[in-house]
């Protein structure tokens, strides 16, 4: 078993994909204003259309991401679904 920012993976592959997002998701953190409804919305959008996640690490960040929107005030049926 590998264990990737507390998810557990059977297969090596997909642990490494894992880190791989990881990575990403701290890079994005980083690098992007999150404090902005209209960023993290065109940041949101671009993940689900270039499909950039697939392990739970990334889709924690999407459900993140998703949680922002909607303490920003944005109606859940405003919000591209995963």
């Amino acid at each position: 078993m590998y264990n990737v920012d507390g998810f557990l993976f059977e297969d090596e592959e997909m642990a490494a994909q894992a880190r791989k997002e990881e990575e990403g998701v701290r890079f994005i953190k980083e690098k992007s204003n999150l404090k902005s409804q209209e960023s993290v919305l065109k940041l949101y959008t671009t993940i689900l259309q270039q499909q950039l996640f697939e392990t739970p690490v990334g889709l924690r960040f999407l459900m993140e991401l998703q949680g922002a929107l909607l303490a920003s005030g944005m109606k859940k049926e405003d919000i591209p679904v995963l």
